[in-house]
């Protein structure tokens, strides 16, 4: 399933003291893009060799990069704390390939059998940048990562026989919730102002950025505490 090419280091590579976490990644290339090819893009750019621990193509090849015991070069001050997985594409105008979505899954389940329970963040938790998108389908992610565990095609793993859980699998379908990167929704659990914004804005139809929820909970708050002082 993993392909290892016997890549060639520029200097030594050093190694990761823990592991607290998965960092995903887009290439963000108009064009497919191949693992040797961000490998010598990262020469180039002074780096040792490709910077990503796993690089997953087009077809759902999926590629080693660095050795999963060396820390990366791929997400500033969580290198050494994180395995970096670039998918090839760019998310912001496209959603992966169906080949890609079940390469991850898988991929995510097997990096889980060596670090259990080890969550999955996006780049965009780290820095400033859109990476790796907005158009992975995380609902359909899910459903993969959930039926490859269970050996069938499911959806979240929390959800009561009840009158909701279609609802809720709608909602996801359609891209306003997306549950939590363990596989389940916890429909049980309050709703954060966060949440809601993140809701709201892709019921709007617009592009979520983190800046953006972080600045309109911020606005929000003040206008409260404004209310509240003045009695209106």
């Amino acid at each position: 399933m993993i392909h290892e090419p016997n890549w060639r280091w520029t200097g030594e590579l050093k190694a990761r003291s823990r592991t607290e976490r998965m960092i995903l990644h887009h290439d963000g290339a108009p064009v497919a893009m191949t693992a040797p090819q961000v490998h010598q893009g990262h020469l180039n750019r002074g780096f040792h060799g490709i910077g990503y621990h796993y690089f997953v193509e087009t077809s759902g090849q999926i590629v080693r990069g660095r050795p999963e015991w060396a820390e990366g070069a791929h997400c500033k001050g969580q290198n050494h704390v994180s395995i970096g997985i670039c998918l090839s594409g760019n998310f912001t105008r496209h959603p992966p390939a169906d080949a890609q979505l079940r390469a991850l899954a898988w991929l995510v389940n097997d990096i889980r059998r060596r670090h259990s329970k080890l969550p999955l963040n996006e780049h965009k938790d780290f820095a400033a940048t859109q990476c790796p998108g907005h158009k992975i389908p995380w609902a359909k992610f899910f459903r993969l990562l959930v039926g490859q565990q269970k050996g069938e095609e499911g959806m979240f793993t929390d959800l009561d026989k009840a009158w909701y859980p279609h609802l809720i699998e709608q909602a996801a379908e359609l891209g306003l919730v997306a549950g939590y990167p363990d596989g389940t929704f916890r429909p049980k659990q309050g709703v954060t102002r966060e949440e809601l914004v993140y809701i709201l804005l892709r019921m709007w139809g617009r592009v979520v950025h983190h800046d953006t929820i972080v600045n309109l909970v911020a606005a929000w708050k003040r206008s409260v505490v404004f209310i509240t002082n003045h009695k209106i």
